[in-house]
């Protein structure tokens, strides 16, 4: 009697204890669902959004009903000489000019420094390729670079083999959108409200 009473309270526990992992991993499922943070990014060449379009809309506030957490907006443009102002090496690089968080439009592992262009300095991120041609190292934040005429302060780099020169953009149209949202319910619809929103066609 008290061997079968064992092995009932110990197939109780096992249930129980089958019962709580089940659970846990349906919470651990609808917290993915729900509540996890996500990017959704978007194509929006030829449809006339610039700067000024995404700066407004930023500032009518109707990210917030969407649980939009941030935004940018960004293009490439033509290739550039980067120089380095302390070593004098030069480099061809393609340019992304960023309109808002620069994490979103490149998502890639910090290295050196920080994202940290904020469209009212003269920052710049490099890749870790673009670093290494120009200063033979990655940790060359607080460095300058010129492109053109004009001179940069680095903020960061960020781990990319190829040579990728990364500035604020203050003007002008952009070719792509990412938007991150708090939760990843209905994310790809308010995407598209967004760009509704924003005026994209």
């Amino acid at each position: 009697m008290g061997q079968r009473r064992k092995r009932v309270v110990q197939q109780a526990l096992d249930l129980c204890m089958a019962a709580a992992a089940l659970a846990l991993c349906g919470m651990m499922f609808w917290h993915y669902v729900l509540l996890a943070p996500c990017r959704v990014e978007t194509d929006c060449r030829g449809q006339g959004i610039g700067t000024e379009q995404l700066k407004e809309w930023e500032q009518r506030g109707s990210g917030e009903a969407l649980g939009v957490t941030g935004m940018a907006g960004w293009r490439i443009q033509e290739q550039e000489t980067v120089v380095s102002v302390s070593t004098g090496r030069r480099q061809r690089a393609p340019v992304t000019a960023v309109y808002g968080d620069m994490e979103l439009a490149m998502p890639s592992k910090i290295l050196d420094g920080r994202y940290g262009l904020d469209g009212d300095g003269d920052y710049c991120v490099l890749s870790q390729g673009l670093a290494s041609h120009l200063f033979g190292s990655v940790e060359v934040a607080g460095e300058c670079v010129k492109a053109g005429d004009q001179r940069y302060i680095v903020a960061g780099v960020v781990e990319n083999q190829e040579d990728l020169l990364i500035i604020p953009a203050k003007e002008g149209k952009v070719e792509q959108i990412a938007v991150s949202f708090a939760g990843r319910m209905g994310a790809e619809a308010k995407m598209r409200q967004v760009m509704e929103e924003i005026g994209g066609r």
